[in-house]
Parts: structure tokens; C-alpha cells; sequence
């Protein structure tokens, strides 16, 4: 339906939020979340936050497990709890994301485990936590810093800074480095030059395909890009999500994925955060059949057309 398709890309969120809101574009994705509600209230305007249950796409917290402090599970758990990760949902994601309660996307029913991912925030708990584990705060109230990296976003910044000041409050020093995405790429999965790391990971369709590759041993010792950023090595998991791969009953298969995550809930590797929207976009009322697959804004727009200009 469609002579020809023009892309635009447009770094300043809030430019795209102007182009959409002025009609220069029928389109947009990356949409500041700031600007959502008013566009909503735009009678020639759509806003579609289908989720999009083939990516699911989130954002985990990832622990160098290299690092002798992080090695200790104790520290894991009390940065787990000094996190409101209902506050990133609310404030930060202005209430259009879910907080994610276990690395296997919910909408995989009896693939999903949420039973050790119990980690609710309490800064009290926190700090005991933190005492026990042999990090007690020092004359000036630190008991010691760590690097933390993220994955590059307007979003994944905002709660980099919330993760910066919730960690204070336990006594952690934060120091935030930056940079674009091959530097990131870099320094998390080569030069591994971090000690926490905010990142965005598609779950997928499958466990197998989206979530084994965060817990992947294999990843240690021949490492790539998007593999196991924690280093997490477990003989036990790795022989479960082989088993998984090729299991043909649905039913063990289910139990095989809930094991794991009851193992990772409680050794905890990589904290869980929120859902991230891969599909959110605001467009013309003119426009129709935009999404024509489960591939939603990544479909090829064979269907879609426009009313003309009147």
C-alpha cells in the first residue's frame, strides 16, 4: 500500500516527541516516557504499548563475579534489597513497565519459577546484611566502592543515577562510567573493567534461547558478546540447561527451567529489574495495520496504510 517508507533518525527524545506531535512523521519509536501522557491526550495522535511477548526484553543488574567482594552472595542479596524497584517502574518508567520477579518472562507459564527471587527492598536488611558479610561501614560511613556500567539509553542512565544514590544509602560508593555502545561492549565482555552492569537483555521466546545465554559457564571460558557478563560458573546449572536443550517432554523440560531459576534466584548472579519496551510507539491516526506479526515494529508494513491529508 505504501510507494516508499522514510526513516529519520532523530537523537533528542524530545525531538521525536516534537516531529510526531507536529506531524512531521506519521511514526516514532523512542519517544521520551516524559512525554507519553500528553501525546495520549492527542485526538490525531496513538500511543501502542503492545507488550511484546516474542523479545521481552528487560533490565538486569549484573555482578562481576571476579570481584572478591561481589563474590560473597551476602553482598549480593543486601544490594538486591537496598534497590525500590518499584520506584525505577514508577518514577523512572513512569508506571509503563512491570517489575520482573525472575529472568524467565511470566508469559512462559510453567517455564516460570519466581520462588527465591525474594528480595524485597529493605534498607535495614541491607545493612545487616552487609555487616554480616564483613563489610562494615568505615569512619566516613563507606564500606566500599564499585564501578558501575550501563548499557546506553535515556532510560538506562536515569536509573543508573537512582542505582548511584540507593546504593549510598547502604554505605556503597557508586562510581558511574559512561560511553557508547562498542565501548560498553568492550569493557563489559572483554576488558571486563566493571563491577555491577545495568543492561538490557531480550528473554526471548525460550528460555533456551533468550535466558540460558545470561547463566552460560560456557561464556566464561570462550567469552562473546551478550554471554554471561557476571561470569557466573555453575556445573549444575549448565548440566540443566543442557538437558533443557533437547528434552522433548514439555513437562520435564517446565521442571528443568524452574530448577534453574530456584538455583540463580538464590545464588543471584544477576538481580532482575523491570521490563523493557522494545515496540512503544506513538503514531498518526491515519496510519492502520501497522504491526502485521508477533515481529510488532519490526514487521514489514506490508499491510499498512494511510488515510490521505484532508
Amino acid at each position: 500500500h505504501l510507494d516508499r517508507i522514510i526513516v529519520k533518525f532523530v537523537r533528542d527524545p524530545a525531538g521525536i516527541s516534537t516531529a510526531v506531535e507536529a506531524g512531521e512523521v506519521d511514526v516514532a519509536q523512542g519517544v521520551a516516557l516524559a512525554d507519553l501522557e500528553r501525546l495520549s491526550k492527542n485526538p490525531r495522535l496513538k500511543v501502542d504499548a503492545t507488550y511484546d511477548a516474542f523479545l521481552n526484553n528487560a533490565s538486569f543488574l549484573e555482578f562481576n563475579l571476579e570481584n572478591p567482594i561481589l563474590a560473597n552472595p551476602k553482598v549480593r542479596h543486601a544490594i538486591a534489597q537496598a534497590i525500590d524497584r518499584n520506584f525505577i517502574r514508577d518514577t523512572i518508567y513512569y508506571k509503563r513497565v512491570e517489575v520482573v520477579n525472575s529472568p524467565v518472562p511470566r508469559v512462559l507459564g510453567d517455564y516460570y519459577d519466581d520462588s527465591t527471587f525474594r528480595y524485597p527492598f529493605d534498607v535495614a536488611a541491607a545493612n545487616r546484611l552487609l555487616d554480616e558479610a564483613g563489610q562494615p561501614r568505615q569512619s566516613g560511613g563507606q564500606r566500599f566502592s564499585l564501578r558501575l556500567s550501563y548499557i546506553p539509553g535515556a532510560d538506562f542512565k536515569r536509573t543508573t543515577d537512582y542505582l548511584r544514590s540507593a546504593l549510598s544509602r547502604v554505605g556503597i560508593k557508586v562510581e558511574v562510567v559512561d560511553g557508547d555502545l562498542p565501548t560498553f561492549l568492550k569493557r563489559v565482555y572483554s576488558t571486563r573493567d566493571f563491577d555491577i552492569n545495568l543492561n538490557g537483555l531480550g528473554r526471548l521466546f525460550d528460555p533456551t534461547v533468550g535466558v540460558q545465554r545470561i547463566y552460560w559457564g560456557d561464556g566464561v571460558r570462550n567469552p562473546l558478546i551478550w554471554i554471561n557478563a557476571s561470569h557466573y560458573d555453575s556445573p549444575q546449572v549448565d548440566e540443566l540447561i543442557r538437558q533443557a536443550a533437547i528434552e522433548l517432554d514439555a513437562a520435564k523440560r517446565a521442571q528443568q527451567f524452574r530448577q534453574i531459576q530456584q538455583i540463580v534466584g538464590r545464588e543471584l548472579p544477576v538481580v532482575p529489574l523491570v521490563t523493557v519496551h522494545s515496540a512503544l510507539q506513538v503514531y498518526t491516526t491515519r496510519l492502520h495495520h501497522l504491526h502485521n506479526s508477533i515481529d510488532l515494529s519490526a514487521g514489514d508494513l506490508a499491510d499498512a496504510w494511510l488515510e490521505p491529508r484532508h
